[in-house]
C-alpha cells in the first residue's frame, strides 16, 4: 500500500522561503567576509606605510 505524497502549497512556499533566505545569507556571510579581508588589506598595508620611516631610518 503506498501513501500518495501530498504537496501543501503552505509548506512548499516555506520552503522556497527558506531556500531564498539560506541564499540571501551565504551571500550577506560572504560580501561580510570580502569586506573584513579588504579592510585587514587595508589596515596591514596602512601599517606597513607607518612603519616605513621607521625600517628606513636604521
Amino acid at each position: 500500500m503506498t501513501t500518495p505524497i501530498v504537496h501543501h502549497p503552505r509548506t512548499r512556499s516555506l520552503t522556497m522561503f527558506q531556500a531564498l533566505y539560506a541564499d540571501l545569507a551565504r551571500a550577506h556571510r560572504q560580501r561580510r567576509q570580502q569586506d573584513y579581508q579588504r579592510r585587514l588589506e587595508a589596515k596591514a598595508q596602512h601599517d606597513m606605510l607607518l612603519a616605513m620611516p621607521r625600517m628606513l631610518a636604521r
